[in-house]
């Protein structure tokens, strides 16, 4: 059983061909933040972050009060004795997983972090960090990025944005 949601995740919201501005990205980052912040803290990992797991809530309106959803693949750093998530096993959605995550090796804080670039890097320029590739080359380009992704390019996007976008998804 879980809270009853009124609100639209993160790609309906994004409504195919609407970029969000650069401030509403921002509010919703910062939100992001402040969950993964809590999460960690408690020493949660949720190695699953992706836009269909964030819904923007109706109310208040035109607020954009966010809720992240899916703990499902969450990782507790403190003992994990589940089986389902064992560290040699590849858990997550491949478009927003980690280096770490896509070679089966154990994930931490910073496997979220990683999707949390990949999100806001969609949220500001409305493409994919992994777009037009089939799920071997996402999974290789995941490996080898190593900073190598193409560069946000938004006008009246902050270089500090730009950079932290790159920072985040860059092992």
């Amino acid at each position: 059983v879980m809270e009853l949601l009124r609100g639209r995740t993160l790609p309906a919201e994004l409504g195919g061909d609407r970029r969000l501005a650069v401030r509403r990205a921002l509010t919703i980052g910062q939100q992001l933040c402040d969950a993964l912040e809590a999460a960690h803290a408690q020493g949660i990992v949720h190695r699953d972050l992706k836009p269909g797991n964030i819904v923007v809530l109706d109310d208040p309106p035109g607020r954009d009060l966010i809720k992240v959803l899916d703990f499902g693949l969450a990782k507790s750093l403190a003992a994990d004795t589940s089986q389902v998530t064992d560290t040699d096993a590849v858990l997550g959605t491949p478009l927003y997983m980690s280096p770490e995550q896509v070679q089966g090796k154990p994930s931490d804080q910073r496997a979220d972090l990683y999707a949390l670039g990949c999100i806001l890097h969609e949220l500001l320029t409305l493409e994919r960090l992994h777009r037009g590739m089939s799920l071997p080359q996402i999974l290789g380009s995941t490996v080898d990025l190593d900073g190598a992704h193409p560069a946000v390019r938004v006008p009246d996007l902050p270089p500090e944005l730009d950079r932290l976008c790159f920072e985040a998804t860059r092992r």
